[in-house]
């Protein structure tokens, strides 16, 4: 507050602030709080960085480039479509067969003809992600060809569920 008053700007106050919300001390002596329903910022070795859900490469796969979630999403080829982590957790959608080389637009990976005129869309979100089989559906028609989605957590099998492609 003191050092506000003095130099006549705001001034974080950083014992208040975190990924949802900004608090400044303000030269009249007030505090002004600015809260976002969705995480912005993120603390990484001690500096708040502002999020950026922009996938790149990494060690590891395609990730945000300053994310709130550690997802990650496969370069192609085989092994996870995507992984989500939470300390020694891990959900992990798998794809049967083997993934192209995704194209990168901002947060969202696709991989284009996973199965004839069928593409896979991965989304990076705040906190999660979202994955996409555009043209797919629930299955429930007879007679249409699908596949099965397997999402597993911690080394079982949590779903394993049937998507359309035709």
């Amino acid at each position: 507050m003191d050092r506000a008053a003095e130099t006549g700007s705001e001034v974080v106050v950083e014992a208040l602030t975190d990924e949802h919300t900004v608090v400044t001390a303000q030269p009249s002596g007030l505090l002004k709080a600015e809260i976002s329903l969705f995480p912005e910022r993120v603390l990484r070795d001690g500096e708040w960085l502002d999020v950026d859900l922009t996938l790149i490469a990494t060690d590891e796969g395609l990730a945000p480039r300053v994310g709130v979630a550690d997802v990650v999403f496969s370069p192609g080829g085989t092994g996870p479509a995507a992984r989500l982590r939470e300390e020694s957790a891990e959900l992990a959608l798998s794809w049967p067969g083997r993934l192209p080389v995704p194209v990168l637009e901002g947060d969202t990976a696709t991989y284009e003809g996973v199965l004839p005129e069928v593409d896979l869309v991965l989304n990076q979100l705040d906190d999660t992600f979202r994955a996409i089989v555009p043209g797919g559906g629930v299955v429930g028609t007879r007679g249409q060809e699908f596949i099965r989605v397997i999402v597993t957590g911690d080394g079982r099998v949590i779903n394993a569920f049937p998507v359309n492609v035709r």
